[in-house]
């Protein structure tokens, strides 16, 4: 038979394994990836993916889909923080791991791709961040928040897609924004850089057009 005291004594162990078992509280990461990224048909540019976290990790997993009649991303690199890169590549989808193989982790990394415009102008398409493991470097999983970007061929601030940007670009977009007939494609989204596209984009297009902005 087993004591009251005893079974007090197993009820306090394995309270003390599950906590151990448990992620580290407040073991965090941040991935964010450029908002827009601009390339006209044809060209090759850099776009960046930052991870920032709230304790070092040890071991990441993503993959990043994206419609490959629009881009291609041909490479991956890594700035900082892990030892290992491994990446491998398909039509119209990159994965890649890194990790540490000593004891001090990174808090923080950037991976830089070279993405090719090989659509037409004034195409887009999202690239769509799966993470499959994202672990501390004591091998406890991590929470995250994922911003994914869009890459559009086209040039930052041509709304109108005629390749040129001037004030026809801040009346397509009025149009565009009230729903008027005929004006419902963009080439090119938030210019004023607050993430968000709205009538102030029309008027920070002015301004800088007339050198206020």
């Amino acid at each position: 038979m087993v004591s009251k005291k005893t079974k007090v004594e197993i009820l306090v162990l394995l309270v003390a394994i599950g906590i151990a078992a448990m992620p580290s509280a407040g073991a965090s990461a941040e991935i964010s990836q450029i908002v827009e990224g601009y390339a006209l048909p044809g060209e090759t540019i850099d776009a960046h993916l930052t991870l920032n976290a709230t304790e070092p990790m040890g071991a990441i997993h993503l993959r990043i889909d994206y419609n490959p009649l629009v881009a291609n991303i041909t490479s991956v690199t890594q700035q900082n923080g892990f030892d290992v890169l491994v990446s491998n590549t398909g039509e119209g989808w990159i994965e890649f791991i890194c990790y540490q193989t000593g004891a001090v982790g990174a808090w923080n990394t950037t991976f830089t791709f070279s993405i090719q415009a090989v659509g037409d102008y004034c195409t887009k398409t999202t690239l769509n961040t799966t993470v499959i493991t994202l672990k501390n470097n004591t091998g406890s999983p991590m929470t995250h928040d994922v911003h994914d970007a869009v890459f559009r061929i086209g040039i930052k601030g041509d709304f109108s897609g005629d390749m040129d940007i001037d004030v026809w670009d801040c009346a397509y977009l009025c149009r565009y924004l009230i729903g008027m007939g005929g004006y419902e494609e963009l080439c090119s989204g938030d210019l004023s850089g607050d993430g968000v596209l709205d009538s102030y984009d029309c008027t920070y297009l002015a301004r800088k057009l007339v050198g206020l902005a």
